[in-house]
């Protein structure tokens, strides 16, 4: 094998890990309307999810969370997600120790 072929095959296996390991992280949700979904945060829609449809939610970054579902898969706004948990996509912050005025 040469050196080019050895680095892709490298590079599937983690790119196979990280998939994986990807599913591990992913919370049940329920969609609470209707929403686009897109390949990137806010860019170029691959698919739509609709209101009480169940997904799986992975990491959410810049107000947009990765959505597991049957077909595409993509991102959503977190707005539109609500986790099994009650909270949504982030738990509240508690407030400060010194209370809301000192900000």
């Amino acid at each position: 094998m040469t050196i080019k072929t050895r680095l892709l095959t490298l590079a599937a296996a983690a790119g196979l890990l990280a998939a994986s390991a990807a599913g591990a992280f992913a919370a049940p949700a329920v969609i609470k309307y209707s929403t686009p979904v897109y390949a990137h945060p806010g860019f170029i829609k691959v698919s739509s999810v609709f209101a009480g449809q169940h997904v799986n939610v992975g990491p959410c970054h810049n107000g947009y969370c990765f959505v597991s579902k049957p077909g595409k898969d993509g991102f959503v706004r977190f707005s539109a997600i609500k986790l099994y948990g009650g909270y949504g996509p982030f738990p509240p912050h508690p407030l400060p120790p010194y209370g809301p005025w000192w900000w």
